[in-house]
């Protein structure tokens, strides 16, 4: 080992190994016994080691950082809690929905209490009997209630009262409560009394659509074609969007109007309760629901799921067109009309030949209705139209221009107020009848 010596301005040798790796016996710097290394650990600059304000900052990050996902943490968890808390408690208030029958009053209690004139004003038809496949059960008193003053439409769901403590029967009444639309049906509420269980919605005045063409009294022009149409149409895309997902019996007698002239959709949701109520098919007269049903559901070769629900709702819709389009029953433009309902199912179900669909009269109907009935009654479900794109056909139709019913319902008040009278006549003659 060598050194520089100053006074002698020379390397002199400080020490001199056994051997080349032989350095026992030098004590060097830091009283250390071992060859110090080449470069320092920490460089010649320290810079290969973090300085203390480095290593602050890293920890701070870090604290930081754990912090934050902390907190962020929290916060998802509050916000689950709170959305659940809130859920539950509109689950807990859908026994606010309940209502008692000593609640409801029927048309007879309140025939004391009102007018000729009050009494006549709400249109209630009388039952039509009959034979053949025009047969129609109209609305009568016996499912039209007063509940506070407001008129209810009743439907038996059973005998035996629904089970409240079970939470599938609270998650269908909640999701009717909260569904508020235009041009759907308003929910009222649930009578659940022993042998009174029944659904209330919102009384329509005007009747079904089916109602509405069976009686003939109303004949329809272009616009309120497009108007009801357009509001079917709405109610639909509105019932798509929202949790219900779908309808799955849409047909024309749940298509209804209120006293606005506005349609409305009912028949909807409460998929568990009907799993198990008693089925009350009372108001749908002699006429079966599978007029209106998609090929596919009646072959039962339909996927599950509510996105095929939707295709079959669309050829439903397709269905009621061409009821509102005719003024007819469905199937009504046959050449034979005496065919019976059965036969034209096992038609619609056949899969030889060309789908059998309802027959359009020819200049009748402009091309672009009947372009979209037959894509909406399309054999593959995959073509039928959405009805957003169902919408969009009928602005198209009615050359981008809004569709209010407004004006057109100028003209059916006044033909409504000429049969004012001989209704007030009817009710009169049904009194006198009744003191008698």
């Amino acid at each position: 080992m060598m050194d520089w010596s100053a006074s002698q301005n020379k390397l002199i040798k400080l020490y001199k190994p056994h051997s080349p790796n032989d350095w026992s016996g030098i004590i060097w710097p830091g009283n250390g016994t071992s060859v110090p290394k080449d470069t320092p650990e920490c460089g010649w600059n320290n810079e290969l080691c973090e300085s203390e304000d480095e290593n602050n900052q890293s920890v701070t990050i870090t604290v930081v950082c754990l912090v934050f996902v902390t907190m962020v943490t929290i916060v998802i968890i509050g916000l689950y809690v709170l959305r659940k808390r809130r859920y539950e408690t509109k689950l807990a208030q859908v026994k606010n929905a309940l209502i008692k029958w000593e609640q409801l009053k029927s048309i007879g209690a309140m025939r004391e209490t009102m007018s000729v004139i009050s009494l006549g004003k709400f249109s209630l038809r009388r039952k039509s009997l009959g034979g053949g496949m025009d047969n129609t059960e109209y609305i009568d008193p016996e499912h039209v209630y007063f509940y506070n003053d407001r008129k209810v439409y009743i439907t038996k769901l059973g005998d035996n009262p629904l089970n409240m403590a079970d939470r599938n029967v609270l998650v269908d009444l909640k999701e009717m409560m909260e569904l508020n639309y235009e041009n759907i049906v308003p929910f009222v509420g649930v009578c659940n009394d022993p042998g009174k269980v029944y659904i209330l919605m919102d009384y329509a005045a005007k009747g079904s659509l089916y109602e509405i063409i069976a009686l003939g009294e109303t004949k329809f022009d272009w616009d309120f074609k497009m108007s009801i149409l357009n509001d079917v149409a709405r109610g639909m895309s509105f019932l798509h969007q929202s949790s219900f997902g779908c309808h799955g019996t849409l047909t024309s007698h749940k298509c209804v109007v209120n006293s606005k002239w506005v349609c409305q959709i009912t028949g909807h949701g409460m998929g568990y309760i009907k799993r198990h109520k008693v089925p009350d098919e009372k108001n749908m007269g002699t006429n079966s629901k599978e007029l209106w049903v998609a090929p596919e559901v009646l072959r039962n070769t339909m996927i599950p799921g509510k996105f095929h629900v939707r295709k079959a709702d669309v050829y439903s819709y397709g269905i009621i067109a061409h009821e509102v389009l005719f003024q007819t029953q469905p199937y009504g433009c046959e050449t034979d009309p005496d065919i019976e309902e059965k036969v034209i199912i096992r038609k619609v179900k056949c899969i030889d030949g060309d789908p059998y669909r309802p027959k359009i009269p020819e200049g009748k109907c402009s091309n672009g209705w009947i372009e979209l009935m037959q894509l909406c009654w399309c054999e593959d479900p995959d073509e039928r139209p959405r009805f957003p794109q169902v919408l969009s056909h009928i602005r198209r139709l009615n050359s981008n221009k809004s569709i209010a019913l407004v004006d057109t319902m100028v003209h059916r008040l006044e033909v409504y107020a000429n049969h004012l009278e001989v209704r007030v006549a009817e009710r009169s003659m049904e009194l006198q009848e009744e003191r008698v």
